[in-house]
């Protein structure tokens, strides 16, 4: 599967946009949306600026790990809604905590709720409790 264009809009909401190189919560050089140097190429640094068209380009390429991350390690159909916020929220996480995790457990048991609440597992900083909620949501819509 691969990400909706509402998926996209959804993890760019949740993200931001910003098109200068900053410090993210972990002090981490990101700019984009959400890019930083682990996901690939271009490499971040404190003082580096680009285009909103620069800035889709990567996150087009960066969503494709995160979208092969949750097809491999979902064995169970899922719909769009559900692919869409575990991109959202392996691409916030990483593919290997996302891999790892209760949500993928759940969800491949077939526990559907179970799943859906175990995105608000991942609110470390406290200030992601809303961003699991809205994911948590848009797992959960038909």
């Amino acid at each position: 599967m691969k990400t909706s264009d509402h998926g996209r809009a959804k993890i760019e909401q949740r993200e931001g946009l910003v098109l200068h190189a900053y410090r993210d919560s972990r002090g981490i050089p990101t700019l984009g949306v959400g890019h930083t140097s682990m996901a690939g190429p271009p490499h971040v640094v404190m003082g580096m600026h680009i285009s909103r068209d620069e800035a889709d380009r990567i996150l087009a390429r960066d969503l494709i790990q995160f979208e092969d991350a949750v097809n491999h390690a979902i064995r169970k159909p899922m719909t769009q809604n559900q692919f869409d916020a575990m991109v959202s929220l392996a691409f916030n996480v990483g593919a290997g905590g996302f891999r790892g995790s209760t949500v993928v457990h759940r969800f491949n048991l077939g526990e559907i709720e179970g799943a859906a609440d175990a995105f608000l597992m991942w609110e470390h900083p406290p200030s992601l409790r809303k961003r699991r909620e809205d994911e948590r949501r848009q797992f959960l819509s038909p």
